[in-house]
């Protein structure tokens, strides 16, 4: 019934190609796609019947998201990786909350229990588990550092800078020594600062003027030295962020600030451009650190995907057979699904960049009352999911409870393990820059609350799906829980 929205394929091409933008070619698209895609899912099925179980399998597999895949390169494309993240979660939670709770609802209106695999319940809920904590952990770096440079900042801030000429030994001391860790991590006038340290503890130590005379020229001379050093150390720092495209804003300020300090020879200057060094290193550190992490998840999940072809298409392909699997006659020719496979695919790329482009056109000009979280969530979640989804909920209502729950939860582990690493590896050529992502790439920092829905989420799938049945109020809960979180994601700044 889909194919019928086939017919805003030549609409969206005509508004193309008469620069219509924004909402109306954003509806356009949209429709256009999910007619678009049921040409994809008959032409995958047409050839899966030719190819045998094994690459037929392979083929659902690979083509079952390409839809979700081309909206987020093209996304990526333009630089709309808030969206692009936001689709991640929102596919997820579409297929794991929406589609499984909507054919639980429309499965349990007829059959008042329906019965699934356990055990392949279990297995695919636990690689989602492994998912969920791969993707979260270069967020939950991200908040640490955050939270650590924060508490650094509040303890800098109430220590005062008052004049280090009138210190009393027992104010010099732990300054001298503060001042001392810091030369050791940056590595700047480490003989004067342990010189400091020194001649600061002896002052303490001895009450006598002239060992805090002493300990005040050492402590001012080692000030005076890191001053000198701090200008090169952040100029160089400037150089390496212009190379990474990371913290450039911070190196600039280190260096302009280092350069003050040289200068004016102040000690409230000095404190400054040390906090600025500090931040700027920071930044350039925290970013390659999380892209490499990103980078690695990637890796991981793609091979966890692999691995999980390879479990549910050969060693355990009994667990997540349908019970009441039918053999199907192909209705099409070999040759003819190839073609309507390669040219369905290539009119969802082309409606594709049209409906992200048209995204891009309202984000930009505010014509549309939706965040970019919204966005990514729900509206691009939905369209890249509905036909699949659609399907999940028809099955269900034959009692083929099996084959609806690896329709949705088989989505949502190819979101998870192929589409989310395809997309972190791809964007480090596709990747367009932006403030937020000045060299493009895709690194997977969630925000808290995609993160919290998507734990919430895998939670109460775990609870509902853990017993291998099904019922209509299990299935109200996951909708209920899916409807909140659009509530709040509508609300979201």
């Amino acid at each position: 019934k889909l194919s019928v929205l086939l017919l805003f394929l030549p609409v969206a091409v005509v508004m193309q190609f008469l620069h219509v933008e924004g909402l109306p070619l954003f509806l356009v698209s949209a429709l256009g796609i999910l007619g678009t895609v049921t040409l994809i899912a008959k032409g995958t099925e047409e050839i899966a019947i030719y190819a045998g179980p094994l690459w037929g399998g392979l083929l659902n597999a690979t083509f079952g998201n390409v839809t979700e895949l081309i909206i987020a390169l093209f996304a990526l494309s333009k630089g709309l990786h808030e969206v692009v993240l936001s689709s991640i979660t929102g596919s997820i939670l579409g297929n794991l909350l929406l589609v499984l709770g909507a054919a639980m609802v429309y499965g349990g209106q007829k059959y008042h229990t329906q019965k699934f695999s356990r055990t392949g319940a279990n297995v695919n809920v636990g690689m989602l588990w492994v998912t969920i904590v791969i993707i979260m952990v270069p967020s939950l770096m991200d908040l640490a550092v955050e939270l650590e440079h924060h508490i650094s900042e509040t303890v800098q801030t109430t220590e005062g800078t008052g004049g280090d000429t009138q210190l009393t030994a027992k104010q010099l001391a732990p300054r001298a020594e503060e001042l001392l860790v810091w030369a050791e991590e940056t590595k700047l006038a480490l003989p004067e600062t342990k010189q400091a340290a020194e001649s600061s503890k002896t002052a303490l130590e001895t009450g006598e003027d002239e060992d805090l005379n002493s300990a005040r020229e050492d402590y001012q001379k080692a000030r005076q030295t890191i001053r000198e050093q701090l200008v090169p150390q952040s100029e160089e720092l400037l150089v390496r962020a212009e190379e990474t495209q990371y913290g450039i804003s911070e190196a600039e300020r280190a260096v302009d600030s280092s350069k003050k300090s040289l200068e004016t020879g102040e000690d409230q200057d000095l404190n400054s451009a040390l906090e600025n060094y500090q931040q700027a290193k920071q930044t350039q550190g925290k970013a390659v650190m999380l892209n490499n992490i990103s980078l690695s998840g990637a890796v991981i999940l793609l091979v966890l995907y692999f691995g999980g072809l390879v479990f549910s298409m050969r060693t355990h392909k009994f667990l997540f057979m349908p019970v009441d699997e039918e053999h199907h006659e192909a209705q099409w020719s070999k040759q003819t699904a190839i073609y309507m496979l390669l040219g369905a695919t290539l009119a969802v790329a082309y409606l594709s960049e049209a409906f992200v482009g048209s995204i891009e056109h309202m984000v930009e000009h505010d014509t549309i009352n939706m965040s970019e979280m919204f966005i990514g969530v729900i509206v691009v979640a939905v369209v890249g999911n509905a036909a699949e989804g659609m399907v999940a909920v028809w099955v269900a209502r034959d009692n083929k409870m099996e084959l609806s729950f690896q329709i949705a939860m088989g989505s949502c582990l190819q979101v998870a393990l192929m589409v989310t690493p395809l997309l972190v590896i791809a964007s480090l050529w596709l990747g367009k820059a932006t403030p937020s992502h000045p060299d493009g790439f895709l690194s997977l920092q969630f925000n808290p609350f995609e993160l919290l829905a998507l734990i919430a989420g895998t939670l109460i799938a775990t609870a509902g799906l853990n017993d291998g049945e099904s019922n209509w109020l299990e299935g109200m809960m996951f909708l209920g829980l899916y409807l909140f979180f659009a509530m709040v994601f509508w609300f979201h700044p």
